[in-house]
């Protein structure tokens, strides 16, 4: 069991009694048990956790040259009245296809990197729209550009795991530490692997609910039995529980996947010193923390305050036209955050 007490301040950490799972064990996720080629980037590429968010509703293509594998592509495939759409899965980040493109020379394998891409698509069966996240490989991204695909930013914050807890201390909003020294006076921090405390917590917001529970359970239960990911919950005084995130770790992050918190200004706090205990119980397990991303202005603008650089992954998309042509009215009706 891996001490989670970090920084200048160790926070309270308590025992969770009478709960099914008592602790969940760290360690780095497991290895992929799909065939090669595919030694995965991020746990969000592993076909284990692509399973558990779907259902076991994912999609792959492989393609070898010579019977020689060179590439994987995972696609999820949904409808949306008469569109057919390949799209992330639930609770997954970034999907991103993985090349072993041969050659001896950076512009032969890049080259290489365009047909292999150019192949994999070739496979997939044909959809109204795809979508996915990739991470910046600059092979990559040449190759998918070079396939007909619109390439944009996707903005994340990156806490290195080299940067000390108490350089992140002082890089914050003065707010933010003021918060966060209340905090450790009145909170606790709890780890557990109970989807109802979760689920609790965010039945007490009145703020929409977007969370797909079955994709959930599934997941946590892979989570758990891999020793990838827990729930931290911040406790008050009284017992009370205030704010949760579901964290999830591979060989090189931790992600803030999931969270939820009461309304009022007391879960409010708990939420803001749960984020920063997040982050401490990354340093402690030597990764690096992940802020997994935002999906307003508003959260944008809080995560900005905690002074963590920002982080680009990549948005790829290719529509046939008619999707095209019926997307902006679709953004007229319900304008997206950016």
């Amino acid at each position: 069991m891996v001490d989670t007490a970090v920084s200048q301040r160790p926070a309270r950490v308590r025992p969770v009694l009478d709960r099914a799972v008592r602790s969940v064990e760290m360690r780095p996720a497991a290895p992929t048990t799909h065939p090669q080629p595919c030694p995965c980037r991020d746990i969000f590429s592993e076909e284990w956790w692509l399973d558990a968010v779907t259902l076991g509703r994912i999609e792959r293509v492989d393609v070898a040259w010579d019977s020689v594998p060179v590439g994987t592509l995972y696609y999820h495939v949904v409808t949306s009245g008469f569109l057919r759409k390949a799209v992330l899965p639930p609770y997954t980040r970034v999907m991103t296809p993985y090349l072993v493109p041969p050659g001896e020379r950076p512009w032969t394998k890049a080259a290489n990197a365009v047909n292999i891409l150019r192949d994999l698509y070739a496979k997939m069966p044909e959809m109204d729209t795809y979508h996915t996240v990739v991470r910046s490989d600059p092979d990559l991204i040449f190759g998918l550009q070079m396939n007909g695909f619109t390439l944009g930013y996707k903005v994340t914050f990156l806490s290195d795991a080299s940067v000390d807890m108490d350089t992140v201390f002082l890089g914050m909003d003065q707010k933010y530490r003021n918060v966060i020294r209340q905090g450790n006076a009145r909170f606790a921090l709890e780890r557990h692997a109970d989807l109802d405390r979760f689920r609790r917590i965010r039945a007490g917001s009145r703020q929409a609910d977007y969370n797909d529970y079955r994709a959930l359970g599934s997941l946590l239960s892979a989570l758990v039995s891999r020793g990838a990911g827990t729930f931290l919950t911040a406790v008050s005084d009284a017992g009370e529980d205030q704010a949760t995130a579901l964290v999830v770790w591979d060989r090189e992050r931790l992600y803030y996947l999931a969270a939820a918190r009461y309304d009022g200004t007391t879960a409010s706090k708990a939420a803001t010193w749960l984020f920063y205990e997040a982050i401490a119980f990354a340093k402690r397990l030597g990764l690096a923390f992940d802020a997994d991303g935002y999906a307003t202005v508003a959260s944008a603008q809080s995560l900005q305050r905690w002074g963590l650089p920002v982080s680009l992954n990549a948005n790829v998309s290719r529509s046939k036209l008619a999707y095209q042509l019926v997307k902006p009215i679709k953004d007229r009706l319900a304008p997206p955050p950016f």
